[in-house]
């Protein structure tokens, strides 16, 4: 079992209510909702971060291929002849 720190925030009223009603709704405590949510939230901003790394390394892949492409496909469009 991991070892718990105590972290005090402060919450707009209506949000505050919001999780309160929720917490009552799915049976657990706002403590447990809030870890959830802050866990969940890890776990996109890694994934986010994963993404964006990828994103970038396709954009560089296909500006890299942009060239070769061109070429390839005028040799099918040409027959393998320039268009001189």
């Amino acid at each position: 079992m991991s070892v718990c720190k105590r972290v005090v925030i402060d919450l707009p009223g209506d949000l505050a209510g919001k999780l309160e009603k929720l917490a009552k709704t799915e049976q657990t405590s706002h403590e447990e909702l809030l870890c959830r949510a802050a866990q969940a939230y890890v776990v996109y901003c890694k994934h986010r971060n994963v993404m964006g790394k990828l994103c970038e390394q396709m954009k560089k892949g296909y500006e890299e291929m942009g060239s070769i492409n061109i070429t390839l496909a005028e040799e099918g469009l040409y027959g393998g002849t320039s268009k001189k």
